[in-house]
């Protein structure tokens, strides 16, 4: 029988200065003590601050070769296809986090579908693809998550040892869940969703 689950309320995210310094952190390319991801003096340089080690990332982004070759920990086309894929989503889920700080800001600005759902993608098949993690069903189960506002869809089948995903619906699935995968919090952030459009269960066997 179908039914609707509420959304809850976003996380209250942590303070802009400590948001700000790790995510910098994880993004500043060039060497010397910034690279620590150290605050800024004052709170009044803090957006030039942050603003400048975002500019780093997508200039080392840009003029990469394509033919990089670095570390990477995920299948991708190439290592510098995943780097601008996974910091896109991090920095996305970040923007997520500090707009939820904001005091008297109801919910974040949604996300774009297109960018949402590669979001959601990159967890099913890369993250949630991995060997181990607690991700695991006995029996084994199979559920379909799609995404009415870009109809897209994507099968997980988490079993005793472990998991298999893929893109697609399966008609067969224990459960189907259905909603919007572009709202404040898409499917991939680590937090509950707060868009106030709630997803329907569709199907539960």
């Amino acid at each position: 029988m179908a039914r609707t689950r509420p959304a809850h309320p976003h996380r209250p995210g942590p303070p802009l200065g400590r948001g700000a310094r790790g995510l910098r952190q994880r993004r500043t390319t060039r060497p010397g003590p910034d690279r620590q991801g150290r605050l800024p003096p004052s709170e009044d340089a803090l957006l030039d601050w942050f603003r400048q080690g975002h500019a780093d990332l997508v200039h080392t982004l840009t003029r990469a070769a394509p033919d990089t070759d670095c570390f990477a920990f995920l299948p991708a086309p190439s290592p510098l296809a995943f780097w601008a894929r996974r910091q896109t989503h991090e920095t996305t889920i970040h923007r997520i986090d500090a707009q939820s700080a904001l005091p008297g800001r109801p919910r974040p600005d949604p996300v774009d579908p297109p960018l949402a759902a590669d979001g959601v993608d990159e967890l099913l098949l890369g993250f949630f693809a991995r060997p181990g993690g607690p991700l695991v069903a006995d029996p084994a189960l199979v559920l379909t998550l799609h995404a009415t506002d870009i109809d897209q869809s994507w099968t997980v089948s988490p079993t005793p040892t472990g998991r298999t995903t893929r893109r697609g619906a399966d008609p067969d699935a224990h459960t189907t869940v259905s909603g919007p995968v572009s709202g404040p919090c898409p499917c991939g952030a680590n937090a509950p969703a707060s868009s106030g459009a709630a997803n329907d269960v569709v199907r539960d066997s």
